[in-house]
Order: C-alpha cells, then structure tokens, then sequence
C-alpha cells in the first residue's frame, strides 16, 4: 500500500514538472523570459526534491533506531526465556538423575 502511494506521488511530481514545462514552453512570451522560468522552476524542483530527501532521510534514521531498539528488546528477551528453559530443564535432569540413583 505504501509503495502505491509513493508511486503515485512520484508520478505526480513528474507529471507537474512536465505540464508547467510544456506550458511554459507554449506561453506566448520571448525565449530568454521562456529560459529564465524554465530556470526557476527547475530551481524550486531541486529545492522541493532536496527537501524530500532530507524528510525521507529523518524519517529512516527515525525508523532505523526505532528497529534496534526493538531488535535489541527482542534478543534480550529470548536469550531470557532461554537461559530459563536451559536452567529448567537442567533441573529436571538433575532431578531425575537422583530418583535414578536413589538417593
């Protein structure tokens, strides 16, 4: 779903980009005016793409932090559970070792 989304988007911003170029392209102005609007809309296309990226790249480092603590909760957790059931069964072993010798 997430992916859909963002295909969207990037079409989206494809599809603007080159409808205000082709409109530019056909106004009814000189080529040096043409130009320089060309110019600054590519311009403001790179500030937008610039801000994207550090958005996205925030919110990956976000998300990346998020999972190694998570990871490291998760690990933990099980080296527990499995240190008890070591311990328990060991016990049990022990256990069964002295009705087997009797004592």
């Amino acid at each position: 779903m997430a992916n859909n989304k963002s295909d969207f988007l990037v079409g989206l911003l494809i599809g603007g980009a080159l409808g205000a170029a082709l409109a530019l392209l056909y106004a009814p102005q000189s080529g040096d005016e043409t130009r320089e609007k060309l110019k600054q809309k590519g311009d403001e296309l790179k500030d937008k793409t610039a801000d994207t990226y550090d958005k996205a790249l925030t919110r990956a480092t976000e998300v990346g932090g998020t999972l190694k603590e998570k990871t490291t909760t998760l690990a933990s957790t099980v080296k527990e559970s499995a240190s008890s059931v070591a311990a328990r069964i060991s016990k049990r072993g022990e256990h069964s070792e002295s009705e087997a010798t009797g004592a």
